[in-house]
């Protein structure tokens, strides 16, 4: 905010870390952090609670997430 800017994003895409514990391909996880979707959320949602309190109820956080990675896994087999 010091530096002009009016809102936040967070990258959870592309393959970056926040994106790395969403996806299934990549979490492999066997812990609380890993498994169901709601296991690998659960980081990304500290993430975003903590930058929450720090930016105050007026600054708009946005989110960028990969929708491609939130898929079933295994993935169905793909005939062409």
């Amino acid at each position: 905010m010091e530096a002009g800017f009016d809102s936040v994003e967070l990258h959870g895409a592309h393959g970056f870390l926040l994106c790395q514990f969403l996806s299934p391909y990549t979490n492999r996880r066997n812990d609380a952090y890993g498994g169901d979707l709601a296991g690998r959320l659960l980081f990304p949602l500290e993430v975003i609670k903590e930058v929450k309190t720090g930016l105050g109820e007026t600054t708009p956080l946005l989110y960028r997430f990969g929708a491609d990675k939130i898929v079933p896994f295994p993935p169905p087999l793909l005939l062409l």
